[in-house]
Parts: structure tokens; sequence; C-alpha cells
């Protein structure tokens, strides 16, 4: 198999086990040719001083100045490798994924064989339920009048190893993309700070004509629950859902999609943080709906 070099970039905020046990996973990856960024997203403590002690010259490490969040966090690690390294492919990476060995050789191919795919996912598992797919994980489609993804459902993957599936969407924890794409289509919108920065640029990606898809013989494991109950993120969760429609949609969609929005995904995606910290998410809900009138 051809190897195309590969930048693998890796945002680290204030996860240091997280970080090291993502590393260490890729060690055993059957791949020969990448190399990994790993940018600091304004980390307290040493976790800096920890991690490059630990892995050496294993890893290239950028250290931020404050957070910038997980759009920009990546850009700044993809324009440094475009700039150094001159990869085929990047491939963004969260930092609390363990990989399967094959899981980029798989992603590679798959790309070499299509040249009209633009973005790549892999099968993402459920990392405390690891023979379980997780609900977003095989990808997603947009439904527009609701402004919502809808995971393409993984009971249907369940006698399927390899093969690829097309989606609007795959889950921004593993997304392989190459370096002509990127040129392209642009890195993600740095405007989102975090949410639906991914679901945004596999639009802007699909829409210059390529593919997006779920490569169903790749394998990761992803830590991270579907939750929002810290009040920050459903600020941006919430803030972001208008923000995508907005840049994204046709006008036509608009109207059910704010009544969609006011009516369910916003009492939805409240509830539990309300429980939680009440004063905090009404502050969050009414923040979110204010940005919009600001801007």
């Amino acid at each position: 198999m051809n190897c195309p070099k590969v930048s693998i970039i890796i945002l680290n905020w204030n996860g240091l086990k997280d970080t090291a046990e993502c590393l260490e996973s890729l060690k055993k990856v059957t791949y020969p040719n990448y190399q990994i960024i790993l940018i600091d997203n304004g980390s307290q403590g040493d976790e800096v001083k920890i991690l490059r002690e630990s892995f050496g010259d294993y890893i290239h490490i950028i250290e931020n100045d404050r957070n910038y969040g997980f759009a920009e966090g990546n850009n700044i690690g993809m324009r440094y490798a475009l700039a150094n390294f001159s990869p085929d492919y990047l491939l963004l990476l969260n930092n609390d994924i363990t990989v399967d060995p094959d899981f980029l050789p798989e992603l590679v191919k798959a790309a070499e064989n299509d040249s009209g795919i633009g973005l790549l996912g892999p099968l993402i598992y459920d990392y405390y339920r690891p023979n379980v797919v997780r609900g977003n994980g095989a990808g997603q489609r947009i439904s527009w009048w609701r402004g919502t993804n809808v995971p393409i459902k993984p009971s249907i993957l369940n006698k399927e190893t390899s093969g690829i599936r097309q989606a609007d969407t795959v889950e921004g924890s593993c997304m392989l993309v190459p370096r002509r794409i990127v040129e392209d289509a642009g890195v993600l919108d740095e405007e989102y700070f975090a949410y639906w920065e991914e679901t945004d640029w596999c639009v802007r990606i699909k829409r210059s004509g390529f593919k997006v898809c779920c490569v169903l013989s790749s394998k990761i494991w992803h830590k991270s629950p579907p939750s929002y109950i810290d009040t920050r993120k459903l600020y941006y969760f919430l803030r972001n859902n208008i923000l995508f429609m907005r840049k994204n949609a046709d006008t036509k969609y608009m109207g059910v999609f704010l009544a969609y929005f006011l009516c369910v995904s916003l009492p939805l995606s409240s509830f539990k943080p309300f429980l939680a910290n009440p004063l905090s998410t009404i502050s969050a809900d009414i923040g979110a709906l204010l940005w919009h009138i600001r801007h």
C-alpha cells in the first residue's frame, strides 16, 4: 500500500491523562508515515512539561497562550502542519480517543481509492462499552427542518465490518481530510469556538462537490458522553446550532427550525443542566439567544 504522509493533530486542554492514553494507543498503529502535532490550548499546571518529558520527539508541541476553542485550536495545528511538514492528509483526533492499530491505514486506503471523498471518519465505539457503536458513530444526516443531526443507526451495522457509508457529517472526534480539500474548502470556522464546527466543515466540503464518508473497517473508541450538563458547553451548543443554520440553511427552513429549536431543542438540551444548576442554565440559554440579536 502507498503510504502518503499524515499529520495527526491532537488538541489538549487540561486533559493530561486522556491525552497520554491517546498517544500510547497511537504508538501501536501499523501505518508508518505520520507525525503528531499536539496543540496545548492553554492548559493549567505542568501538562506540557509532563507530555514533553513522557513522549519526547514522538510529538511536536505547540503551546497556545490561551484556550482558542476546538475550531481555532485545530486550525493552528493544521496551519503548522501545512507550513512545516507538507502532509498529504490531515487527521484531527480528539484527545479522549483510543485507536485500533489499523484505523489509520483503513482511512487512508479508502481516501486513496476514491478521489471524490473529501472527508472521512471511522466507526466510533463507546470507550466504556467497547463493543457498542456510539449513537452518532456511523455518521449522521442533517435534518434541515429541525436543524439537528440524525444519527445513521448503528444497529444496521451489526453484521458489517467493512465498506464505506456516505453521510452528511461525521463526528468531529476523528476526521481525515486530504490536503487539497483543506486548501480548497478552508479550515474550520473559528466563529463557532466549539460545537457544530465539524458539521459546518462537512457541509462546506460537500458543497464543493466531495463526499463525506464513514469507513466501517476503521475503528476508534471515544470516551466523551454526549451531554451538555456543563452550562458553558450548553451555551456554545445552543448558540452554534442557530449559527450553523444561519450560515448554511435555505431561508425556507428557518421558520420551522426556530419553532422546533425554541419548543424542543432548547428545552431538551437544558433539562439536565437546569436540574443541576438552574440559574446558570437560564443564563446560558438567554446568552445563546442574545448573541444572535447582537450579531
